[in-house]
């Protein structure tokens, strides 16, 4: 968001060098599910997950929809907390935020997902959401805990540390989400979404 309105980052290209470019913004319709931004702040748009959620949503005539990914629910906190987006890259394993074009072909660029875009999109195709919920929450209530393996032994090591990565607040357990939809079958209760909820 500038001072005139928003506008639209691209890649471009100078002397072998990639480099961010500011255009205007373009179609209105594909801004939507973008939270209101303050000038200088920044919101990625997943509008390809968008369209994987509109195909599966088309594609499935009865049944639940179970997607996992990093992901917020935009507000003006957020964005306060986060006023150049989630946008980041990794190498050999190391987050760097803003060296994400350096080194092209030699880093993973990963975004979160905006949760109330991918529910605005699956509601609009026919699909009930039935709970958005950390993925701490989620794998507690189907019992993860109590499957962990208390004993001694390397193996059982393994899967406590295992187990503690999914489940550690600030790491993966809290900003992996699990989201579940339902196509005509109702609005069941699942075991998976009794910790918590989201939505």
């Amino acid at each position: 968001m500038a001072e005139d309105g928003l506008h639209e980052v691209i890649i471009g290209e100078r002397g072998g060098v990639l480099m961010e470019e500011v255009r205007p913004a373009p179609d209105p319709d594909a801004l939507r599910a973008l939270p209101p931004l303050e000038p200088g702040q920044r919101a990625e748009i997943g509008d390809a997950a968008s369209r994987w959620v509109r195909d599966a949503a088309t594609a499935l005539s009865r049944g639940l929809l179970l997607l996992f990914d990093y992901g917020y629910t935009p507000s003006q906190e957020f964005f306060r907390l986060h006023p150049n987006g989630t946008l980041m890259s990794y190498r050999s394993h190391r987050a760097s935020g803003g060296a994400w074009l350096s080194d092209p072909g030699e880093r993973d660029i990963t975004a979160h997902v905006n949760l109330a875009g991918v529910r605005a999109v699956a509601e609009a195709h026919g699909l009930t959401t039935l709970g958005i919920v950390d993925q701490t929450y989620f794998l507690l209530s189907l019992g993860l805990a109590e499957r962990v393996d208390a004993g001694h032994d390397p193996r059982a090591l393994r899967q406590r540390l295992a187990a503690r990565t999914l489940l550690m607040p600030g790491g993966l357990g809290d900003t992996m989400k699990a989201m579940i939809f339902a196509k005509s079958i109702g609005t069941p209760v699942l075991r998976g979404l009794r910790a918590g909820r989201l939505t």
